[in-house]
């Protein structure tokens, strides 16, 4: 443990006041944070756990980001509040920013994946739905993302026993070039999606003057297009909270290199605020914008609540 006197600020007075009072706010804002990603995500794997309706494919998938998310809530919130406090007495464990720092890029890199595979996902079912009937199951879903869980924390832990600065920027390396790939397959996915999808919206418009109201190939179309616009949604607030982290924490790496003062200690924190901000906004897209998992939700715990209020009695 350190004082903040000992490490390299430059700046006022005023601007250490200021990062102190802004590690006091978020110290509040995040324990809050994290006590709604616990329930919220949790609340939807319970959900998913019991209820054998939802054991679908896309579901699955929504299940490992809701798992992914759960982690930052229950292990990476509590390293960030813990170093927030220690800034706000104007000291610092080196060690403790070091393993969050990993943490933090290895869950929420594990999150990107899961977006990807569900835009994969999304992308099968809408553009090659045969293949997707034929290929895509239950087990798929379920090995994909242990797969990427398991590379991602073998990597991780790889990383954080290298003292090489040769190997750990090849990594680095590696890991860009992963997310571009990601990022380009992503938008890829999503311009195909879109571009059948309006294809599709005159078909459909006349299946439904000719056919009848209860057309079950219409009302899976309509239902894949429903889950697939809540998935762009998805995909969009991902983005906005993940890339201005990213690129502002680059930039200022690369402008102010172990440097830091507190202006860009203040600037990190809230870039962090907003990175584990999109784990709350998650479960409350998919849960409460696709009503099959809002009903499930409801009911499941409609049937939770009764054997308390019965014991209660």
């Amino acid at each position: 443990m350190e004082s903040w006197s000992s490490w390299n600020v430059s700046g006022v007075q005023s601007y250490i006041d200021s990062m102190v009072a802004s590690a006091n706010i978020l110290i509040g804002v995040n324990i809050l944070l994290m006590v709604l990603i616990i329930i919220s995500n949790g609340m939807f794997l319970i959900t998913l756990i019991r209820k054998a309706s939802l054991h679908t494919v896309s579901n699955i998938l929504l299940g490992a980001l809701s798992l992914s998310d759960l982690l930052i809530g229950t292990i990476l919130e509590p390293f960030g509040i813990f170093q927030l406090v220690k800034l706000s007495q104007l000291q610092y464990n080196a060690q403790l920013l070091a393993i969050k720092v990993l943490l933090s890029h290895s869950l929420i890199g594990l999150s990107f994946v899961y977006v990807t595979l569900i835009t994969c996902d999304r992308y099968l079912a809408i553009c090659h739905p045969f293949k997707y009937l034929r290929y895509a199951t239950n087990k798929l879903a379920l090995t994909a993302p242990g797969f990427a869980f398991l590379l991602i924390s073998m990597a991780s832990i790889t990383l954080h026993f290298i003292s090489n600065a040769k190997v750990v920027k090849s990594l680095y390396i590696i890991d860009t070039i992963a997310f571009v790939i990601g990022l380009l397959l992503i938008v890829t996915c999503n311009c195909r999606i879109f571009t059948v999808i309006m294809k599709q919206k005159s078909q459909v418009t006349a299946m439904a003057n000719l056919a009848s109201t209860g057309n079950e190939n219409l009302i899976n179309r309509e239902r894949e297009k429903r889950r697939t616009n809540v998935v762009v949604v998805l995909l969009v607030v991902f983005l906005i909270c993940y890339l201005p982290p990213t690129i502002v924490f680059h930039f200022l790496m690369r402008t102010y290199p172990w440097k830091l003062d507190s202006r860009l200690v203040t600037v990190i924190m809230w870039m962090d605020f907003l990175l584990c901000l999109n784990s709350l906004a998650n479960p409350l897209l998919y849960c409460f914008r696709l009503q099959s998992i809002r009903r499930a939700m409801i009911e499941t715990f409609s049937h939770m609540k009764r054997p308390f209020l019965g014991h209660g009695s």
